[in-house]
């Protein structure tokens, strides 16, 4: 009983909580420089960037479910007096220093790079996602930090129990379930079967009729969704084929919670 309680209350509460995970990205730039005409300011297409590493190295990343938090750019300028900031959609970060020097400019030495970072202050991350920078400045690196929504609550698909053959007489069928269950179905594959009862067995011990699911079938589907989702333990069919020449086949299927979510 505290099984099945406890499992009911994870999955009310997983269907109104989302769930995110954090995703780092190393974007490699290779000392590339930018360096844009006076008044004029050049652009790291990050988004671009992003789906152009998704795609060489097979992620299992959605962008389309991603918000960018922030990021932190190896980087240096020429004259120390070079500035950088994130633009996500319409709106941007605060704008950062850039450090560097005319000596160590020109110098390959990691300890010439200096982080820099950037946040995202918009509550959305829709539209572009993009570096601004200002000044003469390289890039080695960027790290993007990703929060990946999950789909909010268990999911919840068909499984198949297996399929039976009616017998002329009324006998059962027992399947062992041991899942989290929101409705049973059963459908008819051939033949003509009589369903003259289909009943679940809970992991407390109860017990419950479905009544919609009992009568004459042939090559049709019946289905009843349980008061709400519960643990089942088992399901019971009772059927019987009516004619011996027209033997009856069928199958049960459960909307069961997969205990996963779809892929990033």
């Amino acid at each position: 009983m505290r099984k099945s309680l406890l499992l009911v209350c994870l999955a009310l509460m997983f269907s109104t909580i989302a769930v995110a995970r954090e995703v780092r990205l190393r974007l490699e730039y290779n000392d590339q420089q930018y360096r844009a005409r006076r008044g004029e300011l050049s652009t790291i297409y990050l988004k671009r960037d992003i789906r152009r590493k998704i795609e060489a190295e097979g992620l299992n990343i959605n962008l389309n479910r991603a918000s960018i938090d922030r990021i932190t750019m190896l980087a240096k300028s020429r004259k120390g007096n070079a500035s950088a900031w994130l633009q996500v959609g319409q709106d941007s970060s605060l704008e950062e220093n850039v450090p560097g020097n005319p000596g160590d400019f020109r110098s390959t030495d990691r300890r010439t790079f200096h982080r820099v970072h950037l946040y995202n202050d918009s509550e959305f991350s829709r539209g572009k996602w993009q570096v601004k920078i200002s000044g003469n400045v390289k890039v080695r690196g960027i790290v993007v930090l990703l929060d990946i929504r999950r789909p909010a609550g268990p999911v919840f698909r068909w499984q198949g129990l297996g399929s039976h053959n009616a017998r002329i007489y009324k006998s059962p069928v027992n399947y062992d379930v041991n899942k989290l269950v929101s409705s049973v179905k059963i459908v008819g594959e051939k033949g003509k079967t009589k369903v003259y009862a289909v009943t679940v067995t809970f992991d407390d011990g109860s017990t419950v009729r479905l009544n919609s699911l009992e009568g004459h079938m042939k090559k049709q589907s019946k289905e009843q969704y349980l008061e709400y989702p519960r643990m089942v333990r088992k399901i019971k069919v009772e059927t019987k084929s009516p004619s011996p020449f027209k033997m009856g086949r069928f199958r049960i299927e459960v909307l069961t919670a997969t205990g996963g979510y779809d892929s990033f």
